[in-house]
């Protein structure tokens, strides 16, 4: 049984994962500590229940009376019969009209406070009532930074799909928060909350350049276009020490962070630190002794065309007759051409 009398009583039925009324309570607790939360539903969420029991109590209602000198019913007063209080005052956290909502009006209640002037408004309207605008205490958590990692890459073994994984656990153990960008057209996926995958494009240099490091942990590689490309952007890298880096001008802890081949001792606290700007120059390309820039190719230069079969036209929305004269550049007329759907004329 339970004698003490608290001075204030939150219930609220099932604490979800994700809500208004959790963060309600939780910044509630960071500015007073002098309230105990109810709940009921076995489902809610442990990791809510557990950041509130830092702060303030948290009971699961089992059946018993509860004493306190205030109770603050958040949306269903279901066990205000087991509730002796001075005063028992329902919050409104809806906008009830706007909802299609009827507001339930328990008679024990005597007050009630809306989150905000349209709830109050709302509120009021619908159920006659007179609620008093109490808005919602904010109290931010001091932000930490979020590692923006990015990896274009198949997850294949010579990939470092199993490396990818310790890395990312490496993270988790050390409490990292992080949010990976895994752009892949392989579906053996690693499973990890922190990773998003993506569908292969192929303009993904915005992606590389508002990330914090590229993440490559191939076993082997010969050029790594898309190291190369994150530095020319001035991203940093991380990657497992190959002979290649070394060739095309990676500098551990100036440019890149080269992990130990085997994944071992990775430096996650200079890893979370940052590194601080550099100026990456790329190998110097003698493509120019074989290819120039002086082809007769001009992709938009206009042609005409003659349909070889009948087909529908996905540009020009509407069906192709043998015979046909079609008007276009000449990158579609190579692309038709080689589909077979017309005759060079």
């Amino acid at each position: 049984m339970q004698n003490k009398v608290y001075e204030n009583v939150f219930y609220f039925s099932h604490i979800n994962a994700i809500g208004g009324v959790e963060t309600f309570l939780y910044y509630l607790s960071k500015t007073y500590n002098n309230f105990v939360v109810y709940y009921k539903d076995d489902t809610s969420d442990i990791a809510q229940i557990d950041r509130l029991s830092d702060r303030v109590e948290v009971h699961k209602w089992k059946g018993e009376r509860i004493k306190c000198k205030r109770a603050f019913w958040n949306y269903n007063p279901e066990i205000i019969d087991y509730v002796d209080a001075d005063e028992h005052i329902q919050i409104i956290h809806m906008n009830y009209k706007s909802q299609n909502r009827v507001p339930k009006i328990h008679p024990k209640i005597t007050r009630w406070c809306g989150v905000s002037k349209v709830a109050c408004q709302e509120f009021e309207e619908l159920s006659g009532k007179k609620c008093e605008l109490l808005y919602n205490l904010v109290a931010l958590d001091t932000p930490r930074k979020v590692l923006k990692l990015i990896s274009a890459t198949r997850l294949s073994s010579e990939k470092g799909r199993e490396e990818m994984i310790k890395f990312g656990s490496t993270l988790d153990s050390f409490g990292i928060p992080y949010l990976w960008l895994v752009f892949t057209n392989d579906w053996n996926v690693i499973r990890n909350p922190n990773i998003i995958y993506m569908e292969p494009r192929l303009d993904i240099s915005g992606f590389i350049q508002g990330s914090d490091y590229l993440v490559q942990l191939s076993s082997s590689e010969s050029f790594c276009f898309s190291v190369v490309e994150a530095l020319l952007m001035g991203v940093p890298c991380i990657v497992r020490n190959l002979p290649i880096w070394e060739e095309i001008g990676l500098k551990d802890r100036e440019n890149c962070f080269i992990l130990n081949f085997d994944m071992s001792d990775i430096p996650v606290a200079d890893i979370y630190t940052g590194l601080k700007e550099f100026k990456y120059v790329a190998p110097k390309s003698d493509w120019g002794k074989f290819l120039n820039n002086k082809g007769d190719y001009d992709p938009l230069e206009m042609t005409e065309c003659r349909a070889s079969i009948k087909f529908w036209d996905i540009v020009e929305n509407k069906w192709r007759h043998e015979g046909d004269i079609i008007k276009c550049n000449k990158k579609r007329k190579n692309r038709l051409t080689d589909l077979g759907l017309i005759d060079t004329m």
